[in-house]
């Protein structure tokens, strides 16, 4: 359905300022929130988690999301921050 395999450019360094928030570097849970965003963006319907990995590589399952969801490894109130510059 979708032919990229990375992240886009563009997209990294907007969302750059939060890959501190993610301290799990092994999992590589920032580019896993990179590309839920994404397929939230992409997606038209309830935006479920099964829903959007048909926007995302074939790497990344249903499996890799949840176990960032449910980690703990990052803080979600920081990610809803929004910070001026």
């Amino acid at each position: 359905m979708w032919s990229l395999t990375c992240v886009p450019v563009n997209v990294d360094n907007a969302l750059y300022k939060f890959k501190p928030v993610f301290r799990c570097v092994q999992a590589c849970h920032f580019w896993v929130f990179c590309w839920v965003l994404l397929a939230l963006i992409l997606d038209n319907g309830k935006g479920t988690l099964k829903e959007l990995c048909q926007y995302m590589p074939p790497q990344l399952r249903y499996g890799t999301l949840m176990r960032m969801v449910r980690s703990g490894q990052w803080d979600g109130r920081r990610v809803g921050e929004s910070e001026e510059p």
